[in-house]
């Protein structure tokens, strides 16, 4: 159950870290500026592009990259 002001308890501190694909696509990102999400999924072999979109904005709210025209690039 939630507290009176609607924020979760615990999980603050450490950030989460970046492994496993969200890793690999930020690799990528960082090799490849303006990479697109079609191109990460292209380079990565997944035929299914929903769970990178979901990835790839999971990085954007972490601020570990940002959409630019089309693709991405790091910050």
């Amino acid at each position: 159950r939630r507290p009176a002001n609607g924020r979760r308890r615990g999980g603050g501190g450490r950030p989460r870290r970046t492994g496993g694909r969200a890793g690999e696509a930020l690799e990528l990102v960082r090799q490849n500026p303006e990479i697109s999400v079609a191109e990460i999924a292209d380079r990565l072999g997944m035929k299914q592009r929903n769970y990178l979109y979901r990835i790839m904005a999971n990085l954007q709210s972490e601020g570990a990259v940002e959409k630019r025209g089309r693709g991405f690039v790091a910050r």
